[in-house]
């Protein structure tokens, strides 16, 4: 069981692994710091970094992931961020973490023999989870065009928020190199953490399957219903 593999494991690669996740933690913090600059506020790191440990806290405990929506509007009430800054903060950091995890997913799938046709396998298993995700999410977006497309007011203040976010990295776009750098070394690290993990437990991969094995089930969570991505994993 669990208790067997854990006595049975490398406990002195275990808990090198732990300060090595906990700077990773910290450096998700920095992001958020960084990603605050990027849109324009004026971020404060101890408070920035409250915001962020925090909303991670309400993540775990909560049954539902809340943790972008709970940091945003923890950042935007510590920090005074108007409406388009918590957006374009909330919005970009799940676009960097998809953008470094898509790329990483990418390589994976050029690298690793047979990777498309196992990751399609898996992925079809689960095709309707997708579908009605999919479903659920056209219907909101219809109401809300519908909603503002009635409310010339409400219409162009979407429009001009939307704008805001979307072209916010290129009116920062130091910010935004920084924030895409500080991304790419946090998922190294918890590729690094994950590669200890699995070593630990007497396992020897490849780094193609830790670079498989660390962005596309992590990615396939973020943007799916599916926890975790937990059916590509187990394919994996």
């Amino acid at each position: 069981g669990v208790m067997g593999a854990v006595r049975d494991a490398d406990l002195g690669l275990m808990l090198f692994s732990a300060p090595i996740y906990l700077a990773s933690l910290w450096i998700l913090a920095y992001r958020w710091h960084l990603l605050v600059r990027m849109a324009g506020g004026v971020s404060h790191l101890p408070k920035a970094a409250e915001a962020f440990l925090t909303s991670v806290i309400i993540n775990y405990a909560a049954p539902i992931g809340l943790a972008v929506p709970s940091r945003a509007a923890l950042t935007k009430r510590a920090l005074g961020l108007d409406a388009s800054q918590t957006g374009t903060i909330a919005l970009w950091e799940i676009a960097f973490d998809v953008l470094v995890l898509g790329t990483g997913a990418a390589a994976w799938m050029l690298l690793a023999d047979g990777a498309p046709t196992q990751v399609r396998g898996e992925i079809a298993a689960s095709s309707t989870a997708y579908l009605l995700a999919g479903l659920a999410l056209a219907a909101l977006i219809a109401v809300v065009a519908v909603v503002a497309w009635r409310k010339p007011v409400l219409r162009q203040k979407l429009l001009a928020t939307l704008r805001t976010i979307v072209v916010a990295p290129t009116r920062r776009p130091l910010a935004a190199v920084y924030t895409l750098a500080v991304s790419i070394v946090y998922w190294l690290l918890q590729g690094v953490v994950l590669w200890m993990l699995v070593e630990a437990l007497g396992v020897s991969v490849s780094a193609s399957f830790m670079l498989g094995f660390t962005s596309l089930p992590i990615l396939v969570g973020m943007l799916s219903p599916i926890p975790g991505g937990a059916a590509v994993r187990e394919g994996l």
